[in-house]
């Protein structure tokens, strides 16, 4: 495995930038209406798909924004937290918040370095 950086919860314990960039987006929550309405929207989709849709309370969205806001750094700044060149983001569907992160660079948060790709499966 050389040259291969296992990335898991104790390795972000010890990785200073992606406490600096989780910081940096809890702020932006707390003091940007648009940034936290995106993040709390996202945070309730996710829950919509797992979720008995009449347990979605303002309790259940603000907890699981903190599951968002936890891997949203990897995301949106996976580059300079891995200390890399370039990153891309890979996953089965993308919110329309995301899209406006990469796509409109909202924020300005998401640089030409960090990119992004929905892979689905091949149907037959």
């Amino acid at each position: 495995m050389d040259g291969v950086t296992l990335v898991n919860s104790d390795w972000l314990d010890d990785c200073p930038v992606y406490w600096e960039k989780l910081d940096f987006l809890h702020e932006l929550f707390d003091t940007n209406r648009r940034f936290r309405e995106g993040c709390l929207a996202t945070s309730r989709s996710v829950l919509q798909n797992y979720a008995n849709r009449d347990d979605i309370n303002q309790y259940a969205s603000l907890t699981a924004v903190e599951y968002f806001l936890s891997e949203l750094p990897l995301l949106i700044f996976g580059a300079d937290i891995l200390e890399t060149n370039h990153s891309v983001f890979v996953y089965h569907n993308f919110s329309e918040f995301l899209s406006e992160l990469f796509r409109d660079k909202l924020f300005g948060l998401v640089d030409d370095r960090h990119g992004h790709a929905i892979v689905q499966p091949k149907i037959p």
